[in-house]
């Protein structure tokens, strides 16, 4: 059956209870090699900044909220470039409002309408469950884990053509405001059935060689309070102390759930003070959403080898690969760089967008990701003897300007250059096996 969509433009109701950024404004400032160094030592000392992404030749941009973060952030640039590029954070939180809609719907898996918007958490679970549901070779299930506010994680599973292959892992929307990186997750997956079913020979040929899984919203609490409350959230919603007690939206309150996985978990790039955005919890995983993914991706093992694994993020248009915590080349860089380039080439080749290609720690040090555990030794030791290949794809815009808030208008380009990127993923992996 089509979709029934029924509009409700937020409007009034969001701007009364959403979080306002009257006066904040973001910078972009050139990153020396020198300054990018011990950048991830400074966000950890001047713990209350916001990065939001980075930007072409060695530019980040960071969120200051009063005229007293500016100057921090100017005093530790002195002598290099920063620009304000966005005057107003509030304004265009308010003009990516015009496009915010909650669409209530009975859907079916295949209208095309529904990547004309994106969705709150409990619409987009429906329609990954009918998705499922339409399928008799997906398997749906609706909880690996629960988050602290109860709300389920749930996982979906491809298996054509039996079993016993290789799995490919994908994970989505583990930063609640990275609203394009749960879009493409499900415009990726679900052109790949339909060319599934179409019988596509490249994809049949994928298809014959791997399952995949699927972990659509890693974080169900943060995502569906940047619906509610605060379009710029990007941890979980953990509860840290009196001062999140006293003031749920208060940036004292969650975890970077993608600073808590159980690899070099506590060191660079990553804080122990709650009032953070990358504050990395109070032990490797100590949080839900992590405890929940980390056993899922090991019980996939019990059936299979995992082979690759891809985290879903935005902005930035990067193809991110180990490590983020060492200068020092994994053993796969060789082969992990070459895919990685391949995967840009793929992307480009659709609609032009550049996507670079390189190490983690070439932005700045991290530690505890996700990406890392994929490929490290928690992963390598149940998989035999080679290493997952792990992969963080930051999505489009490269800019400040639309930053987080990316038109509807791009959910399907960024799907069909991303599903390009997937594809040469599989193939390069047919082939190309990993290997320790």
């Amino acid at each position: 059956m089509r979709c029934l969509f029924v509009l409700l433009v937020l409007g009034t109701l969001a701007s009364a209870q959403m979080q306002r950024f009257d006066g904040a404004e973001v910078l972009r400032c050139q990153l020396t090699e020198d300054l990018k160094l011990k950048f991830s030592e400074y966000i950890e000392d001047i713990n209350h900044l916001d990065v939001w992404g980075h930007g072409p030749n060695g530019t980040v941009d960071i969120m200051v909220r009063d005229p007293t973060e500016k100057m921090i952030v100017l005093d530790y640039f002195a002598g290099e470039t920063c620009s304000v590029v966005i005057p107003d954070v509030q304004a265009i939180l308010d003009e990516g409002l015009k496009n915010r809609v909650n669409a209530s719907f009975n859907a079916s898996f295949n209208d095309p309408t529904w990547f004309t918007a994106y969705h709150t958490f409990t619409d987009t679970i429906n329609w990954w469950k009918n998705l499922a549901a339409g399928h008799t070779f997906i398997k749906w299930i609706p909880s690996i884990g629960k988050t602290i506010q109860g709300r389920d994680i749930s996982a979906m599973e491809i298996t054509y053509s039996g079993t016993a292959k290789p799995w490919i892992y994908f994970q989505c929307q583990i930063h609640a405001r990275e609203w394009i990186s749960g879009a493409t997750c499900q415009w990726v997956i679900n052109n790949l059935l339909e060319q599934l079913i179409a019988r596509n020979a490249a994809v049949v040929n994928i298809m014959n060689n791997f399952n995949i899984a699927i972990v659509p919203v890693v974080n169900p609490d943060g995502y569906s309070w940047t619906w509610t409350n605060n379009r710029m959230w990007r941890k979980n919603r953990r509860v840290n102390g009196a001062t999140c007690q006293n003031n749920a939206n208060s940036n004292c309150c969650g975890v970077d759930v993608n600073r808590n996985y159980n690899d070099h978990w506590g060191g660079g790039g990553s804080s122990a003070d709650p009032c953070s955005e990358t504050y990395r919890g109070t032990a490797a995983v100590s949080e839900a959403e992590t405890i929940a993914t980390q056993n899922y991706v090991l019980s996939l093992q019990n059936t299979a080898s995992i082979y690759g694994a891809i985290d879903w993020h935005s902005y930035s248009q990067l193809i991110l690969r180990p490590y983020g915590w060492t200068t020092t080349n994994s053993p796969s860089e060789g082969p992990m760089s070459t895919l990685g380039a391949n995967m840009a080439t793929a992307i480009r080749n659709v609609h032009g967008r550049t996507y670079t290609s390189q190490k983690s720690i070439d932005l700045y040090v991290t530690t505890g990701t996700a990406s890392d555990w994929f490929y490290g030794s928690h992963v390598a030791t149940k998989n035999g003897p080679f290493y997952c290949y792990g992969y963080t794809i930051e999505l489009r815009p490269t800019t400040n300007i639309p930053g987080f808030e990316l038109p509807p208008s791009e959910i399907v380009p960024t799907g069909q250059e991303n599903y390009q990127a997937v594809l040469s993923f599989f193939n390069y992996l047919i082939t190309n096996p990993p290997r320790k």
